[in-house]
């Protein structure tokens, strides 16, 4: 009987699977853990700079993902008391979100440590970490404001999403149409893949006769410009391959790495190097003279300003 059960739940979610071909994976963030309100201050930040990674252009074109509403998500995740990944992951797959996101933020005495990692539920995954990434930010010496904090966090963020995606291998399932395999129209990828089959096994050692879900390669498929141009004869609604994202995630690297130069290198302006030519010689001449005299008189220092004038003079 139990058997039998555990049976029904792995062909419900082969259905699942083999329904969903177009749809997108579901992307979510789960939330930044903190220790203290100015932790809390920057997991706000981080949760906003994935969001807005998770749209961009780069990644929407490519139709990586589609990222729900990340606060809708938190709140339920709250509602449920949801907050080890066991129970994350069971909310995921009833919720049919493909990749969750989460990580924490750490205060320590001379750094800022950040932690990101993401899990997935769909096939090849079943709740196992796709990437986990750790930064630690010195702060000892230095002085960030919050503006400073905010690019460093955005930086860190594309890192993590980058790698993300170079690990990520979304499934892609293979419908027949008119007697013909064919794959989602808006896909468009080049190569050779192989193709594998959802099956169901019987576990030989204990507990035996456990069924369990397995993959089996059956062949290999030729794709050019999201069109099957060769394919094994051994192929049939519900097989599907297994996509990369690596040419998105050098994207968003690069893309982070020319914003970064930007900020930190800018492009010289004429007029900032002409207005400079012009000052310098006229503050060599009167600087040493109001200076001073500005310097006493902001501090109320009239005495201070009277000796100075007396030895100026």
């Amino acid at each position: 009987m139990r058997n039998a059960f555990m049976l029904c739940i792995i062909i419900a979610i082969e259905l699942i699977f083999t329904s969903s071909i177009y749809p997108l994976p579901l992307v979510g963030i789960a939330g930044i853990a903190t220790q203290n309100p100015r932790t809390k201050m920057f997991a706000t930040l981080i949760e906003s700079h994935l969001d807005n990674i998770l749209r961009l252009n780069f990644i929407t074109s490519a139709e990586v993902f589609e990222p729900i509403n990340s606060l809708l998500l938190r709140e339920q995740l709250a509602n449920f008391n949801c907050k080890e990944e066991s129970c994350l992951y069971r909310y995921a797959m009833n919720a049919h979100i493909s990749v969750i996101i989460l990580g924490s933020v750490e205060q320590r005495s001379y750094s800022i440590v950040l932690t990101l990692s993401a899990f997935g539920t769909d096939v090849p995954y079943f709740g196992k970490t796709i990437y986990k990434y750790t930064a630690s930010i010195p702060t000892h010496g230095f002085s960030f404001t919050l503006r400073e904090h905010s690019y460093i966090f955005e930086e860190h963020c594309a890192r993590f999403i980058a790698g993300l995606l170079k690990r990520y291998k979304k499934p892609v399932f293979i419908r027949f149409q008119n007697n013909q395999p064919s794959l989602n129209p808006s896909l468009r990828t080049n190569g050779i893949f192989t193709a594998y089959r959802p099956t169901i096994g019987f576990a030989t050692k204990t507990p035996k006769h456990t069924p369990f879900m397995q993959y089996i390669p059956i062949g290999t498929v030729s794709i050019r410009n999201g069109i099957l141009t060769s394919f094994t004869p051994l192929i049939k609604e519900g097989d599907f391959i297994l996509v990369d994202y690596s040419h998105v995630a050098d994207e968003i690297y690069e893309f982070y790495y020319g914003r970064k130069r930007e900020l930190v290198f800018s492009p010289p302006n004429y007029n900032d190097s002409l207005f400079t030519m012009i000052y310098t010689p006229l503050a060599s001449l009167t600087m040493p003279i109001v200076s001073p005299f500005l310097g006493y008189l902001a501090n109320r220092d009239y005495s201070g300003l009277g000796l100075w004038c007396i030895n100026f003079a």
